[in-house]
């Protein structure tokens, strides 16, 4: 799902990428080939990692100040873009309505089925801790479904046509990405991917 609107802001679009200078580009990467320093086979730098045994794959070009800047802006407005996503959950929020009427019904089982008020009281205590949990578990499957959903939809195919118009390597990319972003940052869970 490729959007009409520029890639990145402050970032030239790649839009008027025609298909020869694509195939341009992809010729070019795979004809990079580096020996792979995990299990030492012949790989294209057009992966991040090798595809035989994702080791990590290096470039010996040293990139200028500006081009890691503008790596950097690309990979600071992915990590915004999936934090935009925590909070558009309709899976949490209906989550939160049943297991709160389950915890209210469970209180009334309780009472009908134990006269004696204190262990209701005990069990709906339980039955809530327990409820509380779930509803944890299930905003964070949520959350983390979304995030995957949006990377392979959307970010993935945007990161990889920037890289192809402006001639960088994956690695190149989530190298920089690697340095710059903050260790809870989200995109990190994509980095150093086959």
């Amino acid at each position: 799902m490729q959007s009409s609107a520029p890639l990145f802001p402050g970032v030239a679009n790649v839009s008027c990428l025609t298909n020869t200078r694509l195939y341009q580009f992809v010729f070019i990467m795979e004809s990079r080939l580096v020996k792979c320093p995990g299990c030492g086979a012949s790989v294209s730098l057009a992966g991040a990692v090798c595809r035989y045994c994702a080791a990590p794959l290096r470039s010996d070009r040293v990139l200028p100040l500006e081009d890691l800047e503008k790596l950097r802006m690309v990979a600071n407005a992915m990590e915004e873009s999936l934090k935009s996503v925590e909070n558009n959950s309709r899976t949490a929020g209906f989550s939160f309505i049943v297991l709160a009427a389950i915890g209210i019904a469970s209180y009334f089982f309780y009472s009908w089925y134990f006269p004696a008020g204190w262990r209701a009281v005990v069990l709906t205590a339980v039955t809530a801790a327990v409820l509380f949990c779930t509803f944890g578990f299930v905003v964070d499957i949520t959350k983390r479904r979304a995030w995957v959903r949006l990377y392979n939809d959307d970010l993935k195919i945007r990161i990889d046509n920037y890289l192809q118009s402006m001639n960088y390597s994956r690695y190149e990319f989530d190298h920089e990405a690697d340095r710059v972003l903050p260790k809870g940052a989200r995109l990190r869970a994509f980095l150093f991917k086959p």
